[in-house]
């Protein structure tokens, strides 16, 4: 049996990635492909969601919660699909904790923990692509703003926050497979971009 593909949708906050997450499920066949998110995907991973998503605590802490729930994200969810033919589509993994709790946090002298979880992830699977949505944090503040929906302590974490996420995403994704999209074009054209892009990858 051809092995399911693993493609990771990233980027920072109010890049659109619920968005086209939507317009894939509606566009794409069902039952070859599944869908998660990180943090979450698992009833673990939603209770260590809500409690980083809300609670404040150690960028070491965020850091090491993020791979608790990648685990178990891994075993009851990404590798039984990918190993029965079903392609995986997360939002956010490795890269994104890089970016926010490496990058963001300004915390590189926590890159050696960083660097033994992610060498950890790798024995269960790495993403076949990272596709990352880019855009001006200034965008991204404006639109989650729009929504007028509660922030969560990462939205709200302020503009030079974003933007070292940002410029850190740049640098994880110098040593990875991965597509840029700009995620500033318009939604109608950038779904139609993510799904050429998908289709291709698991033709």
């Amino acid at each position: 049996m051809k092995r399911g593909k693993f493609i990771v949708l990233e980027g920072g906050d109010g890049a659109g990635k619920g968005t086209l997450v939507n317009y894939l499920k509606k566009v794409l066949p069902p039952g070859k492909f599944i869908y998660t998110r990180e943090p979450g995907g698992t009833p673990v991973g939603e209770k260590i969601r809500d409690l980083l998503l809300s609670e404040e605590m150690t960028p070491a802490t965020e850091l090491g919660l993020h791979f608790a729930y990648r685990f178990e994200l891994f075993e009851k969810v990404i590798l039984p699909a990918i190993n029965s033919g079903v392609h995986v589509i997360d939002e956010r993994h490795v890269a994104s904790t890089y970016a926010y709790q490496i990058g963001g946090r300004e915390r590189r002298d926590l890159l050696p923990l960083f660097r033994s979880n992610e060498r950890a992830c790798a024995k269960y699977a790495t993403p076949d692509l990272y596709v990352y949505l880019d855009l001006d944090p200034r965008e991204g503040e404006r639109r989650l703003k729009a929504k007028g929906f509660a922030l969560d302590r990462f939205e709200l974490a302020g503009l030079a926050f974003h933007q070292r996420v940002r410029k850190a995403y740049h640098q994880y994704f110098r040593k990875q497979r991965h597509v840029v999209v700009d995620a500033a074009m318009g939604v109608e054209v950038l779904c139609k971009e993510m799904e050429r892009i998908i289709r291709a990858e698991t033709k």
